[in-house]
């Protein structure tokens, strides 16, 4: 449907995955938005959030309302930087922040060196590559 909003396929490896329960979850990029008008003005919209997401707390309604405020229609996406903040909302008291942290993304099968320059636009592959130890 046309009218759906641009999604992105999140890959998660190794504690990524342990910590969500999950290998792979399609998000959409402005789900945490509060509709146009929001995407327009940037502002947080907690009351959306709190209204649309009946099963999160306060605490991590406001985190996704900053996030979504991230969304800007007139660059066409969301910064890599900001999806963090979708995905710890996503799954809270999970320690996903911690392991985000100090985690590196690729999108499309390309590393990336600085998440704050990598607009997603929808459509895109975006792994969670955790540090690995061992020889």
């Amino acid at each position: 449907m046309s009218g759906d909003p641009p999604t992105v396929t999140v890959l998660y490896f190794a504690a990524a995955s342990t910590a969500t329960g999950l290998t792979t979850e399609a998000v959409a990029l402005d789900n945490t938005s509060g509709g146009t008008s929001h995407l327009r003005s940037r502002q947080p919209r907690l009351a959306h959030v709190l209204h649309s997401e009946p099963s999160i707390d306060a605490s991590t309604a406001l985190l996704m309302a900053r996030a979504g405020a991230d969304y800007d229609r007139t660059s066409g996406g969301l910064p890599l930087s900001a999806l963090a903040d979708v995905l710890v909302a996503r799954h809270p008291g999970t320690g996903l922040r911690e392991i985000l942290a100090q985690s590196q993304w690729a999108v499309d099968e390309e590393m990336v060196d600085d998440p704050a320059n990598v607009v997603l636009k929808g459509g895109e592959e975006v792994a969670v590559i955790c540090p690995v130890s061992g020889g």
